[in-house]
Formats: structure tokens, C-alpha cells, sequence
């Protein structure tokens, strides 16, 4: 995979040392987990996308989330540097390129398949953008070399137990006074889906989605500054956006700022490194 430019030293890709993720107590094997996932997703890279634009709420949902990540972001300068992971086929990037952002941006995922995808969505696009396999138990970067840490679709994947030392690696490699966006599965949202979705329960032994509650939630970022949490994916805000576009706005920013997000598919909690943190 490419690295960044010798006149960028200041974040290296490093090579992964821990190929394999230890068991936890009380958990299933999660380096078994891990190769299942990295098989599923392997299998499914050629065709994500198109899976993912099944329907006009599904597109919305995923449309919209890209653009409440980008409202929320810290401002950047050319010079920023922005790990999105797992990076998959690249969505978020490409979007943010698209729309003009210039800053450096490195994808790191652990399906090869995904970054085969993404990396060639890259180049067709002249997108540059910077990828590597990586395991988010040991990521490929240097200590406090990452001004932005944005993480999509993968907290509900995996074993709750696991997730305060995701937050822990993601906060290593944070500059003082770097910016977390992690996304979680809204547990209001996942008990209704379990009950009334007979396709979401038969795939779960492959997509084990752990939900959190907002208290959950927020437990993992005591050591944190500035936490801030709000919901994507409130149900009905596709067709009340296509046919009442002025009510669909107001039902984004109770999302954003009332206890309305806490009814949503998932919560994006937002997060600072402490500047005096290490």
C-alpha cells in the first residue's frame, strides 16, 4: 500500500505488528471473529456499494450521514491529517474530496477486498488517497500524529467488552486537542429491529450489531473533552425530506441538538483528546 511522501513525515504508515487480536474473558474468539469478518467482507467488496443503494432510504441514510459527519468535523487546512477506518470502499473520503476538502487523508481497514475497491474508486477519481491494512486493535500509525479519527460502521461488529481499547489505540495515535467521530448502534433502535426484522436477526451470527445506550456511551469518554453526541438515521426523515423538505430539516436538527437523537439508528459521539494528554 502507498505511504505518505517523504516531505510529509510527520504520520508515517507503520507496519502492523499484532496480526492476531487476543481472546478477552467472556468473549467469543476474537481473532475468529475477526477472520469471519474479514472474509464476509472480502466476499461482498464488488458488490457493496450497489448493495448499499438498494432503496431511496438506505441511500439517504448513508447520504445523510456523510454530510452530518462533514458539519461536524473540525475545520482543516492542507496539512491535516484525517484516518478514517474502516475506511471500506471509501465513501466518506471520496465525498469529502468531492466536495473540495484537500487535506491528507489515510484509509485503513483490515479487509483486503475493501481497500482493493477503495483504492481503485481512488485512482479513478484522482482522489489520493492514502490506504493501509490496519487492525483497529494496533493501528499502523505513530503515537499523536492524527488531527481527525473518524470511524464508521464498526463498534457494532464487535464484542462490547472490546471497545475501550478501540477508543484507547484511537486516542494513541490523536494529536492533543485531536477530534474522534465514532459512530454506535443506538440499542432503542436495534431492540425494534431484532423484534420486527426477520432479516436482520438471520444475519447476525456474521454482523454480531452491539447496541449501546446513550449512558453507555458516554462512560467511554469520561477521560475526554468536549463529548458530544447526536443521532443519524431517525426513521421517516427520507420521505418527510422528499415531500416536506422543511419539516425533514427540522426533524435533522432536533436529531442533532434534543433528546430526539436518542431515537435514532445511530449516535455519532464526538470526542477531544485532552491537549495535556499523552
Amino acid at each position: 500500500m502507498p505511504t505518505l511522501t517523504q516531505d510529509q513525515p510527520s504520520t508515517q504508515i507503520e507496519p502492523n505488528a499484532h496480526d492476531a487480536i487476543p481472546d478477552l474473558p467472556g468473549d467469543r474468539s476474537l481473532d475468529d471473529l475477526k477472520h469471519r469478518l474479514v472474509k464476509t467482507y472480502d466476499d461482498k467488496a464488488k458488490h457493496y456499494d450497489v448493495d448499499r443503494a438498494v432503496n431511496r432510504a438506505t441511500r439517504y441514510y448513508f447520504a445523510n450521514s456523510y454530510r452530518t459527519l462533514e458539519s461536524i468535523m473540525d475545520k482543516t487546512h492542507r496539512d491535516s491529517v484525517h484516518v478514517d477506518m474502516p475506511v471500506g470502499t471509501g465513501k466518506f473520503l471520496l465525498h469529502l474530496r468531492q466536495r473540495g476538502y484537500a487535506h491528507r487523508m489515510i484509509g485503513i481497514d483490515i479487509a483486503a477486498g475493501m481497500l482493493g475497491v477503495c483504492a481503485d474508486e481512488s485512482q479513478k477519481s484522482g482522489a489520493d488517497l492514502i490506504l493501509s491494512m490496519g487492525d483497529a486493535y494496533k493501528l499502523p500509525l505513530p503515537d499523536n500524529s492524527v488531527d481527525i479519527f473518524t470511524c464508521l460502521r464498526l463498534t457494532h461488529l464487535l464484542p462490547k467488552s472490546t471497545w475501550p481499547a478501540i477508543i484507547a489505540e484511537m486516542r494513541r495515535v490523536l494529536r492533543p486537542g485531536g477530534q474522534l467521530i465514532i459512530e454506535m448502534r443506538n440499542v432503542l433502535r436495534g431492540i425494534t429491529c431484532q423484534m420486527l426484522v426477520s432479516a436482520f436477526r438471520s444475519r447476525r451470527d456474521t454482523h454480531p450489531h452491539t447496541f449501546v445506550s446513550p449512558p453507555e456511551a458516554s462512560k467511554l469518554f469520561t477521560d475526554w473533552n468536549d463529548v458530544r453526541m447526536q443521532g443519524v438515521g431517525l426513521d421517516g426523515t427520507c420521505t418527510l425530506s422528499r415531500f416536506l423538505p422543511p419539516v425533514g430539516k427540522g426533524l435533522h436538527l432536533l436529531e442533532a441538538n434534543s433528546p430526539v437523537r436518542y431515537l435514532s439508528k445511530t449516535l455519532l459521539v464526538q470526542a477531544r483528546k485532552p491537549k495535556a494528554s499523552c
